[in-house]
């Protein structure tokens, strides 16, 4: 990930009073300013532009706040729509970390074909579900097939008129992302998945299943790594796939056992992309919850916008992330060991912006 108009975070390790101190380049505080004056439709153009990762979320956030703040209804079934496509971001993210960050504990080469098909499929999506891939304008937006990211009989409904409406073409996106899954990720049925809600099933899985997924956790745990970064911070705290997932039973356990470590936020990955994103009243994007605020003049112009983003929340010199790396450099005496062990933590809580990690002695 390179460093553009979406910034840079600094994250720097102070070894003479072990302490971290998290800088960020991110222009959230000057897009108030950008966007002063600019209508709403100015700015459900811009925000996509603006951000290159998770854009759909942001997208889905933006026109939240404008219609909150024109007092406009929100059209049930189009929201519906929306955000099943933003749930498909944020599990082609979740994949997209899985098959380019994972693979460096297995030796392995990431699947070109794996990789385009993974990029790919949002942008199907959007085009399958949407008339001109219209997802995010204030108003002309259509349906073409109500998606469903549940059960499979889901898949191929038409939204208009059910009965008389054809179903369109591009209705097995959904189910062929899921056998995608099935057979890339987990290896089985994502209904036996869903199945192993503790510990003991789930170590059968990481004993039986050659994926990578499994195969990660385990080297994780053969390598002692499972605890990697974990620390007493308060889970309610974050804003991150472990926190929106602890409720599940196999993430309670794994939690008791591992702590909020990278192999219980690896886990949390898989979970979600098993179960799907808990149903909230905000936008959740892939790295966490996601608000934007708008405030209007009379003549319906921006005021004031604000965007409240996990990596903020996460990547604060006060939050998780460094409560994680202060716990790693009480353990580790070797600055190349720290450095290597902060970037696993780091990317476990996975920015959503290129950061740069410094020690110094100083």
């Amino acid at each position: 990930m390179q460093a553009g108009i979406e910034g840079q975070l600094t994250i720097s390790l102070k070894r003479a009073d072990q302490s971290v101190l998290i800088t960020s380049t991110r222009p959230l505080q000057a897009l108030s300013t950008l966007l002063k004056g600019k209508t709403v439709e100015q700015v459900l153009q811009f925000i996509p532009m603006l951000f290159s990762i998770c854009g759909t979320a942001q997208s889905a956030a933006a026109l939240k706040a404008c219609e909150q703040a024109l007092n406009i209804e929100p059209n049930v079934e189009l929201w519906q729509a929306r955000l099943s496509l933003v749930e498909l971001e944020t599990q082609r993210e979740h994949v997209l970390r899985i098959l380019l960050d994972w693979c460096q504990f297995n030796s392995d080469s990431v699947s070109q074909e794996h990789l385009k098909y993974t990029v790919g499929v949002l942008g199907q999506a959007r085009n399958a579900w949407f008339e001109k891939g219209k997802a995010f304008d204030l108003v002309g937006v259509n349906l073409r097939v109500y998606p469903s990211l549940g059960d499979d009989a889901a898949f191929e409904a038409p939204c208009h008129d059910r009965a008389n409406t054809p179903v369109c073409p591009y209705g097995t996106l959904q189910r062929d992302w899921n056998v995608f899954l099935e057979a890339v990720i987990f290896g089985e049925s994502l209904v036996q998945w869903r199945e192993r809600s503790n510990l003991a099933s789930l170590q059968h899985w990481i004993e039986q299943q050659g994926t990578l997924a499994a195969r990660t956790l385990k080297y994780l745990q053969e390598q002692a790594l499972a605890r990697l970064g974990s620390n007493n911070f308060t889970l309610e705290n974050e804003a991150s796939v472990l926190s929106r997932q602890a409720q599940q039973p196999l993430m309670q356990e794994a939690l008791a056992e591992y702590g909020n470590g990278i192999f219980t936020r690896y886990l949390a990955r898989l979970v979600e992309l098993a179960f799907g994103v808990p149903s909230t009243s905000y936008i959740e994007a892939a790295r966490g919850r996601l608000v934007h605020t708008v405030q209007l003049d009379s003549a319906n112009k921006v005021l004031d916008y604000q965007i409240i983003a996990p990596t903020e929340i996460n990547f604060s010199s006060q939050g998780v992330v460094s409560a994680g790396l202060q716990a790693l450099m009480h353990s580790m005496q070797s600055d190349d060991l720290l450095k290597y062990y902060a970037d696993l933590w780091i990317k476990a809580v996975d920015p959503c912006v290129s950061y740069r990690c410094e020690i110094s002695h100083a």
